[in-house]
């Protein structure tokens, strides 16, 4: 058997490198400023004194952008190596260059119908290498006469507004502005020094941010040791999604802009710039390897973010704690230290108001922190516990219950989720009455009947509750299954036919307040029909205080219902009955 090399489709290959590697067509000018600042060390090397630069043109008419600069150069044998073979790459082993992979170049066909590299090495002969995507190139004698590289790119019509120069500086702002190099833009500087490396960073990042009309919270400088230099800001804004936003720069080009893998979760107000000569650039360049480096440079991160909130100034603080105290409880489950130093300071949603959990101890009699999960279960039991003088917790918000529980763990408190077993010591049943109300639990039962629930008496506060749904998960699950069965989709019905109940269920059961006024009046009706209406009523409102689902029968039946006691209440004060 014969051994054959690979066939290879050069114009395919471009176009799979030039068209799906980056993620947009203006990265072609940071790969070839990168290139030329490439060439530059180069030739440092050989000359310690040489302080090199870039030098970007366009001709708007002509739709030609050039990228120059006067470092080492290139001769015929490198032309053929480095820009004729796809994949090679001189720097593959060298750190001190940024270019890794031989692709670079190809990032002009994203945006040119034709590259033109004008280049001279020092004592060697002038060379012009032309290209096209279609894969053809030549390599002819040149015009150049001083030492270095020009890429000339003839931009495809569909491309030409790369040619505009206010196009071109915003890219190079957005891309090169930190690099150590001079790169030039028709004449004017374009870079800058890096503010992470001013004497002090932080009062650099400040300034950097009022000169964009952006005053933050406050400015962490990372410690000397981290594997990155830069800081982090806290904004009075959160951003939509989790996690941090940080512009990661690798050797003064930008490398991902609002990387979101190197904070936490809760860090969503956090913003950040750094640099990190240890992280390894993807192919593309426009993002990092997630390997240890990168594990090392989120874990400084997480730790300078974490120290900063730790010695925040009282008025820092303040207005951290006002704008962000939702993620800031994430903080504190990650960090002890920090829960220490503002845990009590964090407030909480609760019946009392939004107060620390201090103040809300103190506005009961035990030393117990209550919570329940979702908004409803809030809603629908804070009443009750309003009128037991007991202090409880809307946790429904991310990072409430581990805070609930890092705290309680941390003061050495009880934490107690409420739960149905808890409720029933608010609520005291009524044996005493049941004779008295025969007749109304009779037609209570009539009219629920098929509702999955069980009335019954009760006395609790506060009085102006008529009634409470008692309903644990199961039987909201139960409920859940009840509503999809009577559904027209067989697929649903057919789903929750599989959600079977792992232990019995105690149902839900539904509480007439005998204390209520309404409540109390209802043996004096004597027309049970009116009496059913009334507990159908007074069911829905119990239930949307719940936000139990309803099915559209039982939605219809609480209109009719409502309807009908309407049409009585405006015929008796019309005196027609």
């Amino acid at each position: 058997m014969s051994a054959k090399a690979f066939s290879v489709d050069l114009p395919g290959l471009l176009r799979v490198f030039g068209g799906h590697l980056y993620s947009n067509s203006g990265v072609f000018l940071r790969e070839l400023v990168q290139n030329g600042v490439d060439a530059i060390v180069e030739q440092r090397r050989a000359e310690p004194t040489f302080v090199g630069r870039v030098r970007v043109h366009t001709d708007e008419t002509a739709g030609i952008v050039e990228v120059a600069d006067d470092g080492v150069g290139l001769d015929e044998a490198r032309i053929d190596l480095c820009l004729a073979k796809i994949g090679y790459s001189s720097k593959v082993k060298d750190d001190d260059l940024l270019g890794r992979f031989g692709i670079g170049l190809l990032s002009g066909f994203l945006v040119a119908r034709e590259l033109i590299v004008e280049t001279l090495v020092a004592g060697g002969t002038p060379l012009r290498w032309r290209a096209t995507p279609d894969g053809i190139h030549s390599t002819e004698r040149g015009a150049r006469t001083t030492r270095g590289t020009t890429v000339r790119l003839v931009l495809a019509d569909q491309h030409r507004q790369y040619a505009r120069p206010t196009v071109v500086r915003e890219l190079l702002d957005r891309y090169v502005k930190y690099l150590a190099f001079e790169v030039e833009h028709e004449g004017t500087t374009v870079t800058v020094s890096a503010p992470w490396l001013a004497n002090d960073p932080a009062a650099a990042i400040q300034a950097m941010l009022a000169d964009h009309h952006s005053e933050p919270l406050a400015v962490f400088a990372l410690p000397r040791g981290a594997s990155a230099r830069g800081c982090l800001w806290l904004t009075s804004e959160r951003a939509p999604d989790e996690g941090g936003r940080v512009d990661v720069y690798l050797r003064g080009m930008l490398l991902e802009r609002g990387a979101r893998k190197l904070l936490p979760k809760w860090a969503s107000f956090i913003t950040g710039v750094v640099e990190a000569p240890a992280l390894a650039p993807t192919a593309s360049r426009e993002t990092f390897v997630d390997d240890g480096a990168a594990v090392e440079l989120a874990n400084d991160l997480h730790a300078a973010l974490l120290l900063g909130l730790q010695t925040l100034g009282v008025r820092e603080l303040a207005s951290v704690l006002a704008a962000h105290y939702l993620p800031l409880r994430g903080a504190c489950v990650d960090s002890p230290a920090l829960l220490d130093a503002i845990g009590d300071r964090l407030p909480v949603h609760s019946n009392v108001g939004l107060v620390d959990i201090p103040t809300l101890l103190a506005s009961q009699s035990d030393r117990v922190i209550r919570y329940v999960q979702t908004q409803q279960d809030f809603a629908h039991t804070s009443p009750l516990a309003n009128a037991h003088g007991i202090a409880l917790v809307d946790a429904s918000y991310i990072h409430d219950v581990p805070f609930l529980q890092a705290y309680a763990e941390h003061k050495h408190l009880k934490l107690v989720a409420l739960s149905v077993d808890e409720l029933e010591l608010m609520i005291q049943p009524a044996p005493d009455l049941v004779p008295q109300f025969t007749r109304v639990l009779a037609a209570a039962r009539e009219a629920l009947e098929g509702f999955g629930v069980s009335p019954e008496l009760g006395r609790f506060e506060p009085s102006a509750m008529p009634a409470f749904l008692m309903s644990d998960a199961l039987a909201t699950q139960e409920r859940a299954g009840e509503l999809a069965q009577n559904t027209g989709s067989s697929l649903v019905r057919s789903l929750m036919s599989g959600l079977a109940a792992a232990k019995p269920v105690r149902g839900t059961r539904f509480v007439l307040n005998v204390h209520n006024k309404l409540v109390a009046a209802l043996p004096t009706i004597v027309d049970e029909a009116r009496i059913r209406r009334v507990v159908r009523l007074l069911y829905a409102q119990s239930s949307m205080t719940l936000r139990r689902s309803l099915s559209i029968a039982q939605t219809r039946a609480f209109s009719d219902d409502l309807l009908a006691l309407l049409e009585d209440n405006v015929q008796t004060a019309a005196g027609l009955n």
